[in-house]
C-alpha cells in the first residue's frame, strides 16, 4: 500500500478540491515502471498480468496523475482490482486473461466491482466478491477473453481473413501526421505514427517524441505505443531485433522495406498485396533506427 492516500495543491483545503482516483494498480504499474526503471514486460511478470494489460493500466494511471496536475486536483489513491499480501479479506476481478485478488478496503459489506477488460475485442464480463463480512458482487462489460493472437497470413491485406480476422488498421512510420507525409523509414526513432483505418482510410497520428529522445530502448517504447493503438500491423523501413520481438510478442505483423513514399502510398501498396509480412528484423540492434 501506498504510504499516502492523497496528494493535493498546498494551501486548499482537500475538501474544496476536484477528486481525481487514481486506483491501486495503476500506482503500482507507475511505481515500478516510473519509479523503479523496469521494463513493462518485467513489471507485468511482477504484478501477475500480460504486458498488454499492464501497458493499459500504466497509461489511464499516467493519464490520471496528468489531469490531476494540470487542473490543480487532489489525487486519491484507492479502489481497483489488486492483491496485497497477507491480506485476509480479498477482491477477485477478472481482468482479461489475468485474475488478480485484492483487498476491499469498503468494509464489512464491501460491495466489489468487476473489471473484465480483455486484451481481444470479444465480450467479456468481470466478476469480483468480497471475501470478508457480507459479500459484494459486480459485473463489468469487458473488451475482450484472453490472448491477443494475430496469425494472419503474410501479406494478406484487408480483403483476406483468417480465424482471427482480418487485417483492418495499419500503423505507418511517418515524418509527418498526415497520409500525404513521407514514411520514416525508422521504426524505433520514427517522428510519429500514422494509425490507418483500411475500410474507411480515415487516419490518426500518433507521436513518437519519447522514443525519439531516449538513448536506448526506443525500438521498444515506439513498439509498445504501436501496440497500445490497437494497429494490426506495421508498416516502415527498418526494424531492430528487439522491436520486431516486441511487435510479435503483442501479435502485430511487420511490413519491411516500406520507404521512399508517402504513407498513403504505402498504404495502397499494401492494399494491393504487395507488401509482404517479415519473419525477422531487417536491421542490426543499435543502429539507431
Amino acid at each position: 500500500m501506498p504510504d499516502a492516500v492523497f496528494f493535493k495543491p498546498q494551501g486548499i483545503p482537500l475538501k474544496e478540491l476536484t477528486r481525481q482516483p487514481l486506483s491501486l494498480e495503476g500506482f503500482e504499474a507507475i511505481r515500478l515502471v516510473d519509479g523503479g526503471g523496469l521494463m513493462q514486460q518485467e513489471a507485468a511478470d511482477q504484478m501477475g498480468v500480460s504486458r498488454p494489460t499492464l501497458s493499459r493500466i500504466l497509461s489511464k494511471a499516467r493519464n490520471d496523475v496528468a489531469m490531476a496536475l494540470t487542473n490543480g486536483w487532489a489525487i486519491e489513491i484507492d479502489g481497483g482490482a489488486y492483491m496485497l499480501a497477507n491480506d485476509e479479506r480479498e477482491q477477485l476481478s477478472t481482468q482479461g486473461d489475468a485474475i488478480m485478488r485484492g483487498r476491499n478496503r469498503g468494509g464489512a459489506m464491501g460491495a466489489g466491482q468487476g473489471m473484465g477488460r480483455g486484451q481481444g475485442r470479444g465480450a467479456g464480463q468481470g466478476q469480483c466478491r468480497n471475501a470478508g463480512q457480507g459479500m459484494g458482487q459486480g459485473q463489468g462489460q469487458g473488451m475482450g477473453q484472453g490472448n491477443r493472437q494475430r496469425n494472419r497470413t503474410p501479406g494478406s491485406g484487408f480483403t483476406q481473413g483468417t480465424p482471427n480476422g482480418p487485417i483492418k488498421t495499419v500503423a505507418v512510420s511517418s515524418e509527418g501526421p498526415s497520409l500525404d507525409d513521407q514514411v520514416d523509414p525508422r521504426f524505433g526513432r520514427a517522428g510519429g505514427f500514422v494509425i490507418v483505418d483500411l475500410s474507411t482510410m480515415e487516419s490518426t497520428y500518433m507521436d513518437n517524441g519519447a522514443s525519439q529522445v531516449m538513448n536506448q530502448g526506443a525500438g521498444i517504447q515506439a513498439a509498445e505505443s504501436v501496440a497500445n493503438s490497437n494497429a494490426d500491423a506495421v508498416l516502415t523501413g527498418y526494424v531492430g531485433p528487439k522491436a520486431f520481438a516486441a511487435l510479435s510478442a503483442a501479435g502485430i505483423h511487420v511490413g519491411q522495406d516500406v520507404e521512399n513514399m508517402t504513407v498513403r502510398q504505402a498504404v495502397d501498396k499494401f492494399m494491393a498485396g504487395e507488401v509482404n509480412m517479415a519473419s525477422e528484423p531487417n536491421g542490426r540492434e543499435g543502429a539507431n533506427k
